[in-house]
């Protein structure tokens, strides 16, 4: 049930990511390299994103920030002036991405 989820979310991350323009999409790599940017968060690598396209960079942002993965989009979206893209963000996959946290956590709680 949980990797059905994680499919979900993968996928409308991937569909918001796919509405990025190839500048934007650069741009959105970018703010995921910046330190400062994220807070307490963990850096992606530059090497990890470099030559990496959309499909990948889900996967990069999934194992990266596990349950932060859409608070992660949620926070570049607005810097590449793509609120818009927020919006539908939330409207399609906010559920899907709660849920998420929620697996995780409790398997965290688990080990």
């Amino acid at each position: 049930m949980a990797e059905k989820k994680t499919a979900s979310i993968k996928k409308v991350l991937l569909d918001t990511l796919e509405d990025l323009g190839e500048d934007e999409f650069k741009k959105f790599k970018w703010f995921l390299q910046d330190g400062g940017f994220l807070g307490s968060l963990p850096v992606v690598r530059k090497s990890q994103l470099e030559k990496a396209s959309r499909t990948e960079t889900v996967d990069v942002i999934i194992q990266t920030y596990n349950q932060h993965a859409g608070e992660v989009v949620k926070k570049v979206l607005p810097e590449i002036n793509r609120n818009d893209l927020v919006e539908e963000l939330l409207r399609r996959g906010e559920a899907a991405l709660l849920h998420l946290a929620h697996v995780i956590n409790k398997k965290n709680q688990q080990q």
